[in-house]
């Protein structure tokens, strides 16, 4: 639960005549992390694709140009049903044939468009600075005596114009046109030029740029109905064919990795070698399975290997219900093989944080309403993160419970008091409900946060105890980890116990068993921590005091959220609804796009500060992090399936 799955290193070794066999058992298991081969010597040398590699790429090569083609998008292709691996295998070179046939003329057709209606744009915008132009395009250009000069300027330049001493002429508009005696043309050009001028290109047209302007206009409506027609023929070939083509692509795509996974062997001329790590539980198992191998010989055998020096990959091993939070320590950093996972832990406590900050029955409501309906998941699909969504739909439902009881603790139901005073109870002496927005509650609630945090970095440095202890021994645990917890356990009682006197101005007794105790276990928990950081220790430990007043983030974000929904109720909706008529109109739109607001925030806010407060405060006290991901040769279906 607190550890991740033990590993075991071993060698697979076989005969040549096993290796397509060999490869089928490593991904029919799915628990083989293959170590690639990268030495080469007089035995091994770096393995070679299995022969069907050259089909099976060109296939899938094939079958992703028809996948371009029709615009297919994995993530808008619901799984209706999945599509046996034995039809596709029969189907495949038929299909690929007829969908090139088909789809291929429609492609070049949609392409061959889109260059012209590119082509036919950029000339609608080249034209429309000349629009007022009620001239010819053909005559503003190709003269023997007249120098033309058609573009922007940023300054009127006819008053040098005047005292050039020829003629010339000027037609203004968006874009103006300057004639101009042919003798005078570099004078022309140099007066343009302090004038700010920048030329338009002319097109070779012929006709008035209104006329040409109309003409392409009626070009591109027509060139954009050939081109919504293609697209709708494309459309129907998608929806007829797309669920094919997607599940084609995943079996050519586990086809071409399987016949290229020798690549990552080591082969001889009569036999090849396989360096991996497996999860200890199924080694014998795995041995079995190897010895059925029936095209030739292979055997299975266990290395030894040391924690200290190799890193083995990390299978994190958790309850099923505490798996979705597996992706928030991916997020960060995989723990190390010695560490301590903290995932069955962050179970309860985020939840408990994000339940605590938004803290109302009515946005743990939604949430959870926007989890169960797939809303969420669509949401996540269209910015790009479909694949995050599974995991992090579940870790909002946990977070949306959280929220509705400690909505129901707080008595805030979209910012409005629902219980009031018709139903009170108490929990561990404690009267609830406890309304987070009064005055005489928020003493109260600073201090649970506190109380929060000390227990959650005591936990923290209890796990690091558990972890310097098997990376470094015993001793050094006791005097680090160890020390640390001295501090924490020597800081809370020495604070609890100045605070009051220092708030009331009263004397500060350093006689008090508690302060005393304080200070004792303070001083003892920095002898302790020096030994072995040396004065290092001694400078983090303003960083504690700022770790824990950082804890009281969770009141300050719950706060804000409550300010913000009375805020939209008892200021703007409510007086607009007490007005009546269209007042009631009005409030009930403030109303729900006031909270639909708060809602967004209260998604985030407690997320990003519940994951702030485990990342920074919680994981600095045990955490270092850096292990490598168990990523087993395995078939990864979703639109296929095998008989």
């Amino acid at each position: 639960m607190f550890k991740t799955e033990r590993m075991k290193r071993v060698l697979l070794l076989g005969t040549m005549p096993a290796l397509p066999e060999t490869v089928d058992f490593l991904y029919r298991t799915g628990s083989f992390h293959i170590i690639d081969y990268k030495e080469s010597d007089d035995v091994f040398d770096i393995g070679t694709p299995l022969p069907e590699a050259e089909r099976a790429s060109r296939r899938l090569l094939n079958m992703m140009s028809i996948s371009q083609n029709l615009d297919m998008d994995e993530e808008d292709m619901p799984v209706v049903e999945k599509i046996p691996v034995k039809k596709i295998q029969a189907e495949i070179d038929a299909a690929i044939s007829n969908l090139e046939l088909e789809i291929s003329s429609e492609a070049h057709a949609r392409k061959e468009v889109k260059n012209l209606l590119a082509e036919k744009n950029a000339e609608l915008s080249a034209l429309h600075p000349l629009k007022h132009i009620d001239l010819p395009l053909a005559l503003l250009r190709d003269y023997d005596s007249l120098a033309v000069f058609v573009g922007h300027v940023k300054s009127d330049p006819e008053a040098e114009f005047s005292v050039l001493g020829v003629d010339y002429d000027i037609i203004r508009g968006e874009a103006s046109v300057f004639f101009v005696d042919k003798r005078a043309e570099r004078e022309a050009a140099e007066i343009l030029g302090r004038a700010g001028f920048s030329e338009i290109p002319l097109l070779k047209i012929s006709e008035k740029p209104l006329v040409a302007i109309h003409r392409l206009n009626s070009e591109i409506g027509d060139l954009e109905k050939r081109l919504a027609g293609i697209n709708s023929r494309i459309d129907t070939l998608r929806q007829r064919h797309g669920l094919f083509v997607i599940a084609s692509l995943e079996e050519l795509s586990i086809e071409a990795n399987r016949a290229e996974t020798p690549l990552r062997f080591g082969t001889g001329h009569h036999s090849f070698i396989v360096d991996a790590w497996i999860p200890a539980s199924s080694m014998k198992r795995l041995q079995e399975g190897v010895s059925g191998i029936k095209t030739g010989i292979a055997e299975l055998i266990e290395l030894d290997w040391d924690s200290k020096t190799e890193g083995p990959p990390i299978k994190q091993k958790n309850p099923k219900p505490a798996r979705p939070m597996e992706m928030l320590m991916e997020m960060f950093s995989l723990p190390k093989y010695d560490e301590v996972d903290p995932t069955f832990l962050m179970f309860f406590t985020f939840p408990l944080f994000y339940g605590l900050m938004l803290g109302d029955m009515g946005y743990g409501i939604a949430i959870l309403a926007l989890v169960l309906s797939g809303g969420f998941t669509k949401l996540m699909q269209k910015l790009g993160m479909g694949g995050g969504a599974p995991g992090l739909n579940k870790i909002l439902f946990y977070s949306g419970i959280s929220t509705v009881i400690f909505g129901l603790l707080f008595d805030e139901f979209f910012g409005f008091e629902i219980l009031g005073h018709h139903v009170e109870f108490s929990i561990m002496g404690i009267e609830f409900p406890v309304h987070r927005a009064s005055p005489e509650t928020v003493g109260a609630m600073l201090m649970l946060c506190v109380y929060i945090g000390i227990a959650h970095l005591f936990i923290g440095y209890v796990m690091g105890f558990f972890t310097v202890k098997a990376e470094h021994g015993l001793k050094k645990a006791i005097l680090e980890k160890g020390g640390w917890i001295l501090i924490l356990v020597g800081f809370v009682l020495f604070s609890f116990a100045a605070l009051p006197a220092l708030v009331h101005g009263t004397e500060l007794s350093f006689t008090s068993p508690q302060i005393l105790t304080g200070i004792i276990l303070l001083v003892v928990g920095i002898v302790m921590t020096y030994l072995v950081e040396g004065i290092n220790s001694v400078l983090e430990l303003p960083g504690l005091a700022s770790n824990l007043l950082s804890y009281t983030r969770i009141y300050a974000i719950g706060l804000s959220s409550v300010g913000i929904a009375m805020a939209f109720n008892e200021n703007m909706a409510l007086p607009a609804i007490e007005g009546g008529g269209i007042g009631i109109a009005i409030g009930v739109i403030v109303l729900i796009m006031g909270h639909t607001l708060n809602l967004a925030l209260g998604l985030m806010g407690p997320l990003i500060q519940t994951l702030r407060l485990h990342y920074v405060e919680f994981f600095s006290k045990f955490y270092i992090g850096g292990g490598e991901k168990f990523n087993p040769l395995r078939y990864r279906r979703k639109y296929t399936k095998e008989a």
